[in-house]
């Protein structure tokens, strides 16, 4: 029978509370940011719907292509 000496057991002792207290502690600390507060002013997007710009040309251009098959 082989026995285990005291130093190896309390080092595998302290090995295992440090493993437990780690996983304990580690859902605790998932939680622990508090949420990041809406910025203050308002975000607002534009959409370029300027009739003369080269995109809306192009697709003018292709409505009235398939305009013209159909």
């Amino acid at each position: 029978m082989t026995r285990t000496s005291r130093k190896r057991r309390l080092t595998m002792l302290a090995a295992s509370a440090a493993l437990a207290a780690g996983g304990a502690l580690l859902p605790g600390t998932a939680y622990a940011v508090p949420p990041v507060p809406p910025p203050d002013g308002t975000v607002a997007m534009s959409v370029d719907t300027h009739t003369g710009s080269s995109r809306q040309v192009g697709l003018d251009q292709r409505a009235d292509a398939l305009a013209q098959k159909g």
